[in-house]
């Protein structure tokens, strides 16, 4: 419930969501995800500390520490909701337990209620508008924009993920406005 993800969800779908998720523990130095692996979860840190790594470079050989991951903290969204390859490696600092919800996990929630598909992918778009505001000193318009646009495309994926679920990108469009 904490989640901003999961907010908009009700006490029943929190219920629902909260008995099909898995719990999981990694050991010091373990990778949670590696960048460029398939994946269709997301995962919600427990206990631990966690280190994201990029590949600012680009070359496929140099990664470096870009972030790091606290108890509340979640990451995997992307993949889990658009079912794209990880942009990141994830590894565990410290002896670490998460909650992994996988894309059947949110099926069932998103065929019963499309319109969490909006919420999620404005909590998912407004996060990465922030970090892309902080590091590149956007504007309250130019970051409303990019937020708007990025949930858009965000939707559209997840349509084309989530196929016959009912996520309408036109209602999402006028909810919005």
């Amino acid at each position: 419930r904490r989640i901003d993800i999961f907010k908009s969800l009700e006490e029943n779908e929190v219920e629902s969501l909260s008995q099909r998720i898995t719990q999981r523990q990694f050991k010091t130095g373990d990778s949670i995800v590696k960048k460029d692996d398939p994946g269709e979860s997301m995962y919600i840190v427990l206990e631990g500390l966690l280190f994201v790594y990029a590949d600012l470079e680009g070359d496929g050989t140099t990664t470096t520490r870009v972030g790091k991951l606290i108890p509340g903290d979640f990451f995997g969204e992307m993949s889990l909701l658009t079912g794209e390859p990880r942009s990141a490696t994830v590894e565990a600092a410290t002896d670490t337990i998460v909650y992994e919800i996988t894309r059947s996990d949110i099926e069932d929630l998103l065929a019963q209620r499309p319109k969490i598909a909006n919420r999620i992918t404005q909590v998912v778009a407004q996060r990465r508008v922030s970090n892309l505001k902080t590091r590149d000193n956007l504007s309250h318009e130019e970051h409303h924009e990019e937020t708007k646009n990025f949930a858009d495309q965000l939707l559209g994926k997840m349509r084309g993920f989530f196929k016959g679920l009912g996520i309408d990108r036109k209602a999402s469009c006028r909810e919005r406005v």
